[in-house]
């Protein structure tokens, strides 16, 4: 039996930091979860954990959060939400057959390779502040494309300090360090 890993637990020490940019990605997992808002407001999150498939920072794991409103999730998910725009990408281009929530699972990033643009988080201070860049990371901000490949079940782990989440880097053609 395989263990799951938990990819929070290992980024949340020392998330990277990647110039903002186009970048190829695996994504490794894709979890819903309930996430409270603020004033008793719920939601659904989509937490996906990216790993770079190219360039110099090949192998460091990037997480994207997608929030999906409550409401949303017994009606359809309208077509300018973030979710419906990044499902409509992992869905090679295509519609879903029904825009509910319930029939719009996770699953279908995962093991999937994208091209995506990376940035950083712009945290900020409750007075709107940006707070300073050792408290700031990188995440996916949105998936732009599909790219041939699937690679499930791949890697180990290994985190060096001050580099992020490491991993098994991937050949993909026209993606090598040597190109």
């Amino acid at each position: 039996m395989t263990q799951e890993i938990d990819y929070y637990e290992l980024w949340k020490e020392n998330p990277p930091r990647l110039p903002s940019g186009p970048y190829s990605v695996l994504c490794l997992s894709a979890k819903k979860q309930e996430v409270w808002r603020g004033r008793g407001q719920g939601a659904i999150q989509i937490t996906m954990w990216m790993q770079v498939c190219d360039g110099e920072f090949s192998g460091i794991t990037v997480p994207m959060f997608i929030l999906v409103r409550k409401e949303w999730e017994q009606g359809t998910i309208p077509m300018r939400s973030a979710f419906y725009q990044a499902y409509f990408v992992a869905n090679g281009m295509k519609k879903p057959e029904r825009a509910r929530e319930k029939d719009m699972s996770p699953k279908i990033f995962e093991g999937k390779v994208f091209k995506c643009w990376i940035r950083d988080s712009r945290a900020k201070f409750n007075d709107g502040r940006l707070k300073p860049d050792d408290l700031q990371y990188s995440l996916v901000e949105e998936l732009t494309e599909p790219l041939p490949g699937l690679f499930p079940n791949f890697g180990t782990w290994d985190r060096p300090r001050g580099e992020g989440l490491k991993g098994d880097t991937l050949n993909l053609p026209g993606h090598s360090r040597d190109d």
